[in-house]
């Protein structure tokens, strides 16, 4: 499971807003906001719905709150 700093280098590599995560991973802005601000973090299933947002297009998790970019994940897998 992702952590807070991670959703933030992700969307900073990737250039994305928050409405832009909020949409691709189909949870609310406020949610993303909490998270990325450490106020609350959201349920597991959206943390989940978030990092496979990020996972889809190509984003690689690595240890010590770090993001890079891959190769995405082909649609038909």
């Amino acid at each position: 499971m992702i952590t807070a700093a991670q959703c933030r280098s992700a969307r900073t590599l990737l250039s994305w807003s928050v409405g832009k995560l909020a949409s691709a991973a189909s949870v609310s802005e406020s949610a993303i906001d909490d998270f990325e601000l450490e106020r609350r973090r959201p349920d597991t299933a959206a943390v989940d719905a978030i990092q496979r947002a990020f996972e889809d297009v190509g984003v690689v998790f690595l240890p010590g709150d770090d993001a890079r970019l891959g190769d995405p994940v082909p649609a038909n897998k």
